[in-house]
């Protein structure tokens, strides 16, 4: 069993529906403070009778639950709505892959890009700080990393050299906090794929800071990295190396492209299948990124799809907040999807994957026991279990 991809679970699939919940699930006890407090102030304009405060606080509390439910329920018809219409998961555009799927020259031999709305998306997203990444969050790998990425598209199809300088701007400028990330932060594959990104860079031309100081410790893991990788296995056997290709020296294409997966990618990695596009031409390929461009409408994610890790992250989410008695229905679907697509080595993040996730086994094991499901390993049927 394989232990992920680029990213670890949390940083590498952060759907946009989490987010949306979290928004949705964090503005109820804001909406019922102030109804509280509005009680609250009720109360002291209460009647001076004695007689009558016992009856009037009544009225309140009756008053106060129906509040409750009054703002209660129509998040819970939004958290309804959405959980019902997950299908292929919900994720957030990463602008790192945004820019492989925009490096991809046309196929028919034409000098432009492949998929323009890929380009039209990147020219559209950079950051106020000449950046490109999660505007919410700040992480040196992301930004470097997203950064150098978008430049290097723009770059190889001369487009935009304003917005190319203050990319490059703030490289130079941020370098240095590469030396300074915490290294359990730092994503799974990011000392290989970095790397080859900037040899593709200096392959263009691009003034980047190459011999910077806080790259020296990455250029010299990733070569230790590359020797520990047996890459005969790796081209007779599905693993999480097939999610970053793109960073890869040396790959036999025949071999590895019996390795994809059912839909054409390589463990649903937008990157390394667009990588692997550009060197094969292989229809599968273009059929999967094709798909995810026209469905995102330029922008792509990480990784698509994600149906199994939502389904079953969700479903963790709703319990562990202790809300789940409002989802019981949801969630008893949620499983029941979980179940279907449960296989005795494990799953991934998306469904009929060739590789297995850790993570998201071992949420999925833990999850179909607690609600009745028999997934014991050693056993080839799986039922639900009479309780």
């Amino acid at each position: 069993m394989d232990t992920g991809g680029r990213y670890s679970v949390y940083t590498k699939i952060y759907s946009a529906r989490s987010r949306k919940l979290t928004k949705l699930l964090n503005a109820a006890p804001s909406r019922l403070q102030a109804t509280d407090i509005e009680n609250r102030a009720e109360i002291a304009k209460g009647p001076e009778k004695p007689q009558e405060l016992d009856e009037y606080q009544g009225v309140l509390l009756e008053n106060a639950h129906q509040a409750e439910e009054t703002v209660l329920q129509p998040l819970i018809d939004k958290v309804g709505v959405m959980l019902r219409s997950m299908n292929d998961g919900e994720i957030s555009f990463s602008a790192y892959d945004t820019a492989w799927v925009a490096m991809v020259p046309e196929l028919d031999g034409g000098e432009g890009p492949q998929f323009p709305a890929t380009v039209r998306w990147i020219v559209s997203n950079q950051l106020p700080d000449g950046s490109w990444g999660d505007s919410a969050l700040f992480s040196a790998y992301d930004r470097m990393t997203n950064t150098l990425a978008c430049v290097v598209a723009l770059t190889k199809w001369s487009l935009e050299p304003e917005k190319c300088k203050t990319g490059l701007s703030f490289l130079h400028e941020n370098m240095w906090r590469l030396a300074e990330e915490e290294q359990e932060s730092m994503p799974i594959g990011f000392e290989i794929a970095f790397p080859s990104l900037l040899q593709t860079a200096r392959s263009l031309g691009i003034d980047s800071p190459y011999d910077h100081t806080a790259l020296q410790s990455i250029y010299a893991n990733r070569e230790i990295k590359l020797k520990r990788i047996p890459m005969d296995m790796m081209h007779r056997v599905p693993t999480s190396i097939l999610f970053s290709l793109e960073g890869m020296p040396e790959l036999d294409w025949g071999k590895l492209l019996k390795l994809q997966s059912s839909n054409g990618s390589f463990l649903y990695s937008p990157s390394a299948t667009a990588y692997a596009l550009m060197q094969t031409a292989d229809k599968k390929c273009f059929d999967y990124i094709d798909w995810i461009v026209k469905k995102f409408d330029g922008g792509v994610p990480n990784v698509y799809p994600v149906d199994l890790f939502e389904h079953i992250w969700v479903v963790d989410r709703l319990e562990r907040l202790g809300i789940s008695r409002y989802f019981q229905q949801e969630i008893k679907q949620c499983m029941e999807y979980v179940n279907r697509h449960w296989t005795e080595k494990g799953i991934c993040w998306a469904r009929n994957s060739n590789v297995q996730d850790v993570d998201d086994t071992a949420m999925a094991f833990r999850l179909l026991r607690l609600h009745g499901y028999d997934v014991s390993p050693s056993k080839k049927k799986k039922k639900k279990l009479s309780l």
